[in-house]
């Protein structure tokens, strides 16, 4: 969570009266996160691994799966922030961990963004409004700043434009067929691959079958 007050404090974490570690929350790393936490190829304790080699400092503090699983949900709860995304997991020793897809999501639970498929928008999308390359900005811009000007980015910017696409409603042209077919045309375009995937766990899950790996 961005915060005017609590600046730096959310990237500490006490171990002990005298052991901290610290995240690396840059942008870049969470999205990489989130990407491998999406992962159908990585078993779970792969991902752990991955995550805690891009959001841990002091990554030689310990190599035990079992320890680092339960810091990096401390850490995968900080970036979720307490927000009311679609809500997916992976399982630790310790249970279930929830992770944030951190993308709006329409009726059909699906997501409307997705941060690798719509680098180039969003790239556009924060030069456009905030006048920020985000390219000189890989290990230097947070996650918390850089989710808070996404939130806020203007309806006019290329990556907001294509949301309202994905988001828009065929049903509501039913009256107006050429409309509804440039309309189907361009979401056809615009299509998420990571909806099929959700779609794909989604019958997996109803047919019975593991989504993921246990340790």
């Amino acid at each position: 969570m961005l915060s005017f007050t609590k600046t730096g404090q959310s990237d500490v974490f006490k171990i002990d009266e005298n052991v901290f570690l610290h995240f690396n929350f840059a942008f870049n790393r969470v999205i990489e996160v989130l990407n491998t936490l999406d992962s159908l190829a990585l078993a779970d304790k792969e991902k752990i691994n991955i995550c805690w080699n891009l959001l841990i400092v002091e990554k030689d503090y310990t190599s035990n799966v079992n320890i680092r699983a339960k810091i990096i949900e401390e850490a995968l709860q900080r970036i979720q922030d307490n927000r009311s995304y679609q809500r997916r997991s992976i399982v630790t020793p310790q249970g279930e961990v929830f992770i944030p897809p951190m993308t709006d999501k329409g009726d059909d639970g699906l997501p409307k963004y997705d941060f690798e498929q719509d680098a180039g928008a969003i790239y556009a999308s924060f030069f456009m409004q905030y006048h920020i390359d985000l390219l000189a900005e890989i290990d230097k811009l947070s996650w918390f700043e850089f989710s808070t000007l996404f939130e806020h980015l203007s309806e006019k910017t290329p990556i907001k434009k294509i949301i309202a696409i994905r988001s828009d409603d065929l049903r509501d042209y039913a009256e107006e067929p050429d409309k509804q077919m440039t309309i189907m045309e361009q979401q056809d375009y615009y299509h998420l691959e990571i909806a099929d995937e959700i779609e794909e766990q989604r019958n997996l899950e109803a047919n019975g079958g593991e989504l993921f790996g246990n340790l």
